[in-house]
């Protein structure tokens, strides 16, 4: 729960970024309050590939942030075979390629799975599009994931 100091801070905070768009990992890395984000421990220990998307570990070189959101969060990272190379999605790749989308797919999903995880978790929104339409397709049991959810659901009240 913010203390009333804090909601005046966040609310400069929010007005000095509100017309600069951020990766979420980079949201939270970057503000102090994310050191202090209370998240629920224990009994949802699950492993999940963390599936960055190729702007950002690719484009940015950014990897740590979401293996840390990850941790803060109760889950274990565990590392998947080719997890920066692309799902497939790529905007219009997808549909301009259908053929080569779907072989991407088809080895993300399957390096993914061959890790055991209960949880395939991208910070990409088109990337989770792609895999979890893919995994249900395939009727796979794994979940896929944006990074936000596991954190929106990890939250205390």
């Amino acid at each position: 729960m913010a203390r009333p100091e804090d909601i005046e801070k966040f609310k400069e905070q929010a007005e000095a970024v509100q017309t600069v768009p951020v990766e979420v990992n980079d949201f939270a890395a970057a503000f102090e309050y994310a050191a202090d984000l209370t998240l629920k421990q224990g009994g949802r220990n699950i492993a999940a590939p963390a599936i960055t998307g190729k702007n950002l570990c690719r484009g940015l070189g950014v990897t740590k942030e979401p293996r840390e959101l990850l941790d803060k969060a109760g889950l274990e990272y565990v590392e998947s075979k080719d997890e920066a190379v692309c799902c497939g999605f790529g905007g219009s790749f997808s549909m301009d390629f259908p053929e080569i989308s779907a072989e991407l797919l088809k080895r993300k999903l399957n390096c993914a799975e061959s890790t055991g995880a209960e949880v395939l978790v991208t910070d990409c929104p088109g990337c989770v599009l792609q895999l979890r339409g893919g995994m249900k397709k395939r009727g796979g049991r794994m979940q896929v994931k944006h990074i936000a959810e596991i954190v929106a659901g990890q939250l205390k009240e």
